[in-house]
């Protein structure tokens, strides 16, 4: 059934509003954003019976979601009346900052959710901010594609006010069915997105796009039997694996291929790749990794002692947070 209208959120004495949004039942979730992530979340919410209503800068955008029963909002100010908890989908944490600038005090007695991406400070930022007006934040990032979204497999990541993810948990998960609180730093769900979806998924592919621009320049097909494929994604995996296992021990001995013999690999590699016309700048940056630790004496080490001389005391987060 399509929803028209909706109570006012004003109707309701503060205190009630507080009750639901802590009990956890009863809740009306308002979307901000229709890009293909709002759509998404607004679209997986009200499939899961789930009062839903959502507003977007261009409104035509939106207006699609009514036929699934939601509410479309044209004004800012009416759709955060309507909710008991907010769920940021515009572009990024900047963004949302400034779509509620001039609003921040409608969400009083609130609970805000972000689903996109941004840096800790700026969710820690919000989560001041918010705490300021008497609302409360969950800050999260989706580590899925938009067409994922709805399903047992897909992941977000969420972190900050415990009870706000208490509260709001079976919503989340019917949003991304691996939903999962990684702590009470609001900027730990960030770090986890930057490191993750970020260094490793992002810049990993980036790396194989490299591999593979070589490989189409060089007129070798990546999908002949011989190239192998599949026996360097389960190497990758493995290796990946061990690693964690060695910086988790701080373990960094090897009786392999030490660090000196990997950079005297990488310099090969990249001359190669060098003559054949390629930029190969995500292996510079590997390169220069290696010789860093190389230089600071760890040379006789595994591969993973690298991780000892990557981080810059000055450039460290002035916060690390603890996952549970």
């Amino acid at each position: 059934m399509r929803l028209t209208s909706r109570p006012q959120a004003s109707s309701r004495c503060s205190h009630c509003r507080h009750r639901e949004s802590v009990r956890g039942d009863g809740m009306r979730y308002s979307v901000l954003g229709t890009g293909l992530i709002g759509t998404a979340v607004a679209h997986a919410l009200a499939k899961s019976g789930r009062d839903t209503a959502v507003w977007n800068r261009t409104i035509s955008r939106a207006k699609p979601l009514a036929k699934v029963g939601v509410s479309v909002h044209a004004d800012i100010g009416s759709v955060l009346d309507a909710a008991d908890a907010v769920v940021l989908t515009v572009l990024d944490l900047d963004s949302a900052l400034e779509t509620l600038d001039g609003h921040f005090a409608a969400l009083e007695d609130k609970a805000v959710i972000n689903l996109m991406s941004g840096t800790p400070a700026l969710a820690r930022e919000m989560a001041q901010r918010l705490e300021k007006v008497g609302a409360r934040y969950l800050d999260g990032t989706i580590q899925c594609y938009p067409s994922d979204i709805g399903a047992a497999e897909a992941l977000i990541n969420l972190s900050g006010d415990r009870a706000v993810w208490d509260a709001h948990k079976d919503a989340l998960v019917a949003v991304a069915g691996r939903s999962t609180y990684v702590g009470e730093d609001p900027g730990a769900a960030s770090i986890l997105d930057a490191a993750l979806a970020g260094t490793f998924y992002t810049a990993g592919l980036g790396a194989f796009c490299e591999a593979l621009a070589f490989l189409r320049d060089s007129n070798i097909d990546p999908t002949r039997p011989e190239v192998a494929l599949d026996y360097w994604l389960d190497l990758f995996r493995a290796q990946a694996m061990q690693l964690v296992d060695c910086v988790a021990k701080e373990n960094f001995a090897t009786s392999e291929a030490t660090l000196a013999v990997y950079l005297a690999a990488v310099r090969q590699w990249r001359d190669t790749m060098l003559a054949a016309g390629q930029r190969g700048n995500i292996m510079a940056a590997a390169q220069q990794n290696l010789e860093t630790a190389d230089a600071a004496g760890y040379g006789s080490s595994s591969f993973a002692a690298q991780v000892l001389t990557i981080s810059s005391p000055v450039n460290r987060f002035d916060q690390i947070c603890e996952f549970p």
